[in-house]
């Protein structure tokens, strides 16, 4: 019989902190305890949460007796940017190379500034690579948070823990299956087709609800988050069954209409999955993670997707010993996470994504040279005694070894020479080399500002603002480089500040501005939404969190009206009304895009 290992792992949700203790063979698992830890706060409120973190890692630690021990951990799917990549068919040793420069061109930081890892799959028509990366800084802030109990040994996704445990649990399950992981901060949708795995993170989860109550009811997030966990349902349709009390059913109308949200999401998500990756469409869906179990949730899923529904057991191939095993069973749609780490140990994975620390990696590239330095320390002792031995044995022995070092010294310092030169060459090609990255980084900067605006738009007025359109406009301030895509709109009402040119001389059509359109639901006091959205892009462009605009601070101050127009929409006759702003561009930031963007 295989030998059991014993095996702590450790899952980092936005708002639950779980550890698990396991043992296991090869091919097996067996679960000997597990506990949760529940983080207090809005898990949306922006802050670091390594103290809340390090609190739970040490409670848990305690109640599970394993502290000191090695530990893989998860950390959340939104921490980490993810992208799968499709790649032209050849041998597996170019792949690597191709790998490595996708990474630089697809990931949205500088490469040196994040821990990366791929896992290449190669049974389809052609080889696809999933890119994982997370920043440097914030994964360090993570596992300071767990080494002051833990050793590090493996630092995965949570998604692409799930999925392991879901292919170890349900080998039996062929046809195309959706894990839908409702989370408190996000909901990850993993799509499993065949041997091929795709997953997205979207940002609406439970934390999403307690904050759509909270405004409701004009109550704090605690109290919210409480009425979520006591009365809280997914309405299906009509009144509340069971209640006639119009508190919850204005309750459970909330909760849909945020988890109607996610239903878009995932009908979005499965035609972008049909259409780019050329995946299939799910035919059974499971759900995961401490959102799920809402009651309702599962009927909620089977009217919208019209498929099979079910949640996902965690422990349908996992023994459980030790622990309370009705216990675990209730609570096996939240392990999963915990199990797929666990898998690690214990069996090959279909996705081994390990994202290690620096501090981590150094110690791993010691470990492995650890049995060359003993070597050469032998070898170091060996030599000391010869040379002892030739200087006891007299002036002659030691003239002979000095001419021989001496060679070795002549030989040494051609090769360093040689070094030297290839380390100029590599500086010279690393300049040139940083030219390409930034053509290429170009293409995604109109992408990458459209996503941090639906950001700063999602957290000042959740659905209740939509950007429609956004435009660049030259320096002139005369045309649109793009054409109007509503033809019979009137001319914007924002007034592009003055360019002052040099007479005779035509400015440079360079873009200087980007116009934003979009609509505002008609609600009590939802005309100040577009002003605090421009509020705080200005804030966030000032302080430097925002890097793509620079304002004027005497112009805005002096003139606001020539940043933003409002339909203040007081006759009441239409769902949402209009609002459009003028946002200058931070040269210094796009100057890589003015021959990119208009083919100078």
């Amino acid at each position: 019989m295989a030998e059991k290992k014993s095996l702590v792992t450790l899952n980092i949700g936005s708002q639950r902190v779980g550890m698990a203790r396991f043992s296991g063979g090869k091919g097996s698992l067996t679960l000997r305890g597990y506990a949760f830890s529940e983080m207090p706060g809005d898990p949306s409120a922006e802050g670091s949460r390594s103290p809340q973190i390090k609190d739970a890692v040490a409670a848990l630690s305690k109640q599970l007796k394993v502290s000191k021990r090695p530990i893989r951990y998860g950390v959340p799917g939104q921490a980490v940017f993810t992208r799968f990549v499709k790649l032209p068919p050849m041998s597996e040793d170019k792949l690597k190379d191709i790998i490595q420069f996708e990474a630089v061109q697809n990931v949205p930081f500088p490469i040196d500034e994040v821990s990366w890892d791929s896992q290449l799959f190669m049974g389809g028509a052609e080889p696809e690579v999933a890119l994982v990366a997370i920043k440097s800084e914030v994964l360090t802030e993570i596992n300071d948070a767990i080494e002051g109990k833990f050793k590090t040994t493996t630092v995965d996704v949570a998604p692409m823990a799930l999925y392991n445990a879901f292919r170890f649990n349900y080998p039996d399950v062929r046809k195309p299956a959706l894990l839908i992981d409702i989370g408190s901060r996000s909901t990850n949708l993993i799509y499993i087709d065949g041997d091929r795995v795709f997953t997205r993170n979207i940002m609406v989860g439970g934390a999403a609800i307690t904050s759509n109550i909270g405004k409701e009811f004009q109550i704090e997030y605690d109290e919210a988050e409480a009425q979520k966990v006591q009365n809280g349902i997914v309405a299906l349709g009509g009144n509340v069954e069971g209640s006639s009390d119009p508190g919850v059913e204005a309750l459970s109308q909330v909760i849909r209409t945020t988890m109607t949200r996610v239903h878009g999401e995932i009908v979005r998500t499965t035609n972008m999955y049909r259409t780019q990756q050329g995946g299939n469409a799910p035919e059974v869906a499971y759900l995961a993670g401490g959102s799920a179990t809402l009651p309702y949730m599962l009927e909620f899923f089977k009217e919208k997707l019209g498929i099979d529904v079910e949640f996902f057991n965690a422990l349908r191939k996992v023994e459980v010993s030790g622990t309370d095993a009705a216990a675990a069973a209730k609570d096996a749609h939240a392990l999963g996470e915990l199990v797929g780490l666990a898998l690690r140990d214990t069996s090959k994975c279909g996705v081994e994504i390990d994202l290690v620390p620096e501090s981590v990696q150094r110690q791993r590239d010691l470990n492995k040279k650890k049995p060359y330095l003993f070597a050469a320390a032998a070898c170091l002792l060996g030599a000391l005694a010869a040379v002892m031995i030739y200087f006891l044995s007299g002036a002659t022995k030691a003239t002979e070894l000095t001419e021989v070092l001496k060679a070795e010294e002549g030989e040494l310092q051609d090769i360093d020479d040689a070094i030297k030169k290839q380390d100029n060459l590599l500086v010279s090609e690393s300049e040139r080399f940083g030219y390409l990255q930034n053509a290429v980084n170009g293409r995604y900067y109109w992408l990458n500002m459209l996503q941090e605006l639906n950001k700063i738009q999602t957290e000042i007025g959740g659905d209740r603002i939509w950007i429609t359109q956004l435009e660049p406009i030259p320096l002139n301030g005369r045309d649109p480089i793009t054409a109007n895509l509503f033809a019979a709109r009137t001319t914007s009402k924002v007034p592009i500040p003055s360019v002052m040119e040099e007479k005779g001389v035509e400015p440079e059509p360079l873009v200087k501005y980007v116009r934003l359109r979009g609509l505002y639901h008609d609600s009590p006091a939802a005309s100040s939404i577009p002003d605090m959205f421009l509020n705080k892009i200005e804030e966030m462009s000032r302080e430097g969190t925002l890097p793509f605009f620079k304002f004027d601070q005497n112009l805005f101050a002096q003139d606001r009206a020539s940043f933003i127009n409002v339909n203040s929409g007081t006759d009441g006759s239409k769902l949402a009304y209009e609002w459009e702003m003028l946002l200058p561009l931070n040269e210094e930031n796009h100057k890589i895009l003015y021959s990119n963007t208009l083919g100078r």
